[in-house]
């Protein structure tokens, strides 16, 4: 009895270490493996950290160097989307600040702190250019100055044209007067002729003055392309006040029947760069 017990003994002795060495094993696997998966995911993480881009000020494609401000934007897209203007990772115009609107967007910075002075927006389709002009004459020295089109940022004063031809229209009256005697009609016709050329001559000076000052005002901030900025044209300009040189930062795209990506729109052109800081 003494043997048997003894035997069975030394039986469950043998199982329990047979069953605690296979646990072992099977736990030092799976440690190591839980291990290496967690060193594995690490690893990865510190690789996927490493290469993955870092974010610039407003989201341009490399970082500007010391004294030197960011600046991303995009014109608006048909008479749909807005344009957006971004200086120094600051949003300072978009369709989301509801700040825009159609023409031309302009955005006013001070050269040397890169702190927004003003946003306006001037409609150059049924607005009145005057406004524009007295804005452009403002704007002091050392002011970076950045513009973008929405919609129509060219179009002449259309109200203009419309008194004209209200006027045109009321000076044809004579004509439907009968006139017995031929000399009485040819001094209608000759009347009517004065005042035709004269009106004429009259809006035509006008719209032409007012649209050249503020064009030859963008010209003086440095943009090259002001001087073609026609109907539905998509513009984005970046210059400054006391520039003497013209700027680099324009884009501009002709409105073109049969490369517009929008109908009657051209695609949205968009820019970014680095805008020296002023120094005294």
């Amino acid at each position: 009895m003494r043997v048997a017990g003894a035997a069975k003994l030394v039986v469950a002795v043998a199982v329990f270490l047979l069953t605690f060495y296979v646990i072992s094993q099977v736990f030092e696997i799976k440690m190591d493996a839980s291990l290496g998966n967690l060193f594995a995911r690490s690893a990865l993480d510190t690789a996927t950290r490493s290469t993955k881009p870092p974010r610039y000020k407003c989201g341009i494609s490399k970082a500007c160097p010391e004294k030197h401000f960011a600046f991303k934007m995009a014109s608006g897209a048909a008479n749909v989307v807005g344009p957006k203007i971004c200086l120094e990772d600051s949003v300072l115009m978009s369709g989301v600040k509801n700040n825009v609107g159609r023409g031309i967007n302009v955005a006013l910075a001070n050269g040397k702190t890169g702190e927004v002075v003003d946003t306006k927006y001037f409609d150059m389709w049924g607005g009145d250019v005057a406004p524009f002009i007295e804005f452009l004459k403002g704007i002091q020295d050392g002011t970076i100055v950045l513009m973008g089109t929405y919609d129509d940022g060219a179009t002449k004063k259309k109200n203009e044209w419309r008194n004209f031809g209200e006027k045109m229209s009321s000076m044809c009256t004579p004509f439907h007067v009968k006139v017995s005697d031929p000399a009485d009609a040819k001094m209608t016709l000759i009347l009517f002729a004065k005042r035709f050329f004269i009106h004429f001559i009259m809006i035509y000076h006008l719209i032409e003055i007012l649209n050249d000052e503020a064009r030859r005002l963008i010209a003086e901030l440095g943009s090259t392309s002001i001087t073609n900025l026609g109907f539905r044209d998509n513009w984005v300009f970046c210059g400054g006040k006391g520039i003497k040189t013209k700027s680099p930062f324009e884009q501009h795209i002709k409105n073109n029947k049969d490369t517009n990506k929008y109908e009657g729109w051209p695609e949205v052109v968009e820019m970014e760069g680095c805008i020296p800081q002023k120094q005294d």
